[in-house]
């Protein structure tokens, strides 16, 4: 399996304002997606919520 990045010079492709919700309702699990994340080249937010209503209030 090969892993090719997401090329973000493509005006398709947007890099700025690009905002990512983690919901999960365990603190590990939300910390490993974030750091996992924090090592891509995306410039995102990243937005957490431990559970489906916290999600919807920051729809």
């Amino acid at each position: 399996m090969t892993r090719t990045p997401l090329d973000t010079t493509d005006p398709g492709r947007p890099n700025e304002g690009l905002r990512i919700l983690v919901v999960d309702d365990d603190i590990v699990d939300r910390e490993t997606v974030r750091r996992l994340l924090a090592k891509t080249d995306l410039h995102a937010t990243v937005i957490e919520a431990t559970d489906p209503l916290a999600a919807l209030g920051v729809l």
